[in-house]
């Protein structure tokens, strides 16, 4: 999916196998991950502070044993939802590597990080935080570059 693009609807459910609410927001961060990718282990605890930040919305590659697993217990801003094998969502994103954000505004796809960047996704975060007035967290402690 390119910047610029309509976050088209997505067939994802819930850790029940619910249809996965609608994420009724003008900003929200999309994240596609494999729990047993090891970048999306480096992504995810970022993702967690990210969703202090915005809503977060994480699309796993999974069964919700796996999420569960390897999630623990989320903030209450961050939503769990699973895209079932053969991936029809992560079809319709155009998901080649994991993980994957896709930050939205107003329906349309404003950035789009594959794999693991500290400078994207810091540059995200500075962003982000620069528009809630809050200190940006910094993102040294993690890898610059790390393969989906």
């Amino acid at each position: 999916m390119e910047r610029g693009s309509r976050l088209p609807h997505l067939p994802i459910v819930d850790l029940h196998g619910r249809p996965a609410a609608a994420v009724d927001a003008l900003l929200s961060l999309w994240c596609v991950y494999k729990t047993e990718c090891p970048t999306s282990a480096v992504a995810w605890p970022c993702w967690k502070t990210l969703s202090g930040l915005l809503p977060v919305v994480a699309v796993a590659q999974n069964t919700a044993d796996e999420v569960h697993d390897f999630v623990g217990t989320p903030p209450p801003s961050l939503a769990l939802t699973l895209d079932p094998e053969p991936y029809a969502a992560s079809s319709r994103l155009r998901v080649l590597y994991t993980p994957t954000v896709f930050l939205v505004e107003n329906g349309v796809v404003s950035k789009v990080i594959e794999a693991w960047q500290r400078d994207a996704y810091q540059e995200m975060v500075d962003d982000l935080a620069a528009r809630r007035g809050v200190p940006s967290p910094s993102l040294d402690g993690y890898p610059e570059f790390q393969y989906g």
